[in-house]
């Protein structure tokens, strides 16, 4: 539990919210309809194993518009640097949402702003892992497999005035 002291939540600057609408890449589209068809034979990854399961299909439809990565079958497919990370490029150009945030990243870092990314889905972390140390940014990360201690070290580091890091992963679950 965290409990914020009077005169720090009079410096936290009032929230603003825009919703940007962003166009899906060319694979998520792809992706998307083999969800809404229920193409069971594209979502198969080629090595084997089992298919997506469609039970749920807006929550498929919510990872296809996150990223198709988070399909088996196009994460099998997706190149790879050496050390097992997903290439920069097609990794960025793979997500509408990505290809947005690497220019909102670029212009916030100019302006001196400091960055919280939540999601859901811990799979995602990952890859904007991937992404953020393709583009060089510092990031801190919090989900459900750090506990007490280390969290609070996250979140130090993270606020320390002479921090590095410009992100901040966070899961919502």
């Amino acid at each position: 539990m965290f409990i914020l002291e009077p005169s720090r939540v009079q410096n936290i600057p009032s929230k603003a919210e825009f919703i940007v609408r962003v166009e899906l890449s060319a694979m998520q589209k792809k992706y998307y309809k083999n969800v809404l068809t229920r193409n069971f034979n594209s979502l198969k990854p080629k090595a084997g194993g089992r298919c997506e399961s469609l039970l749920n299909i807006m929550m498929e439809l919510r990872k296809c518009c996150n990223h198709p990565y988070l399909f088996r079958a196009a994460a099998q497919d997706a190149p790879q640097e050496m050390n097992g990370a997903y290439k920069l490029t097609p990794l960025t150009k793979a997500s509408g949402k990505l290809v947005l945030l690497s220019k909102m990243l670029l212009k916030l870092r100019q302006s001196g702003h400091r960055v919280l990314i939540f999601s859901q889905m811990t799979k995602m972390l990952d890859l904007l892992e991937d992404f953020l140390e393709g583009e060089g940014y510092a990031y801190e990360r919090i989900d459900g497999s750090k506990r007490g201690s280390n969290r609070q070290e996250a979140i130090d580091r993270f606020n320390s005035p002479e921090s590095r890091q410009f992100v901040f992963l966070l899961s919502t679950r």
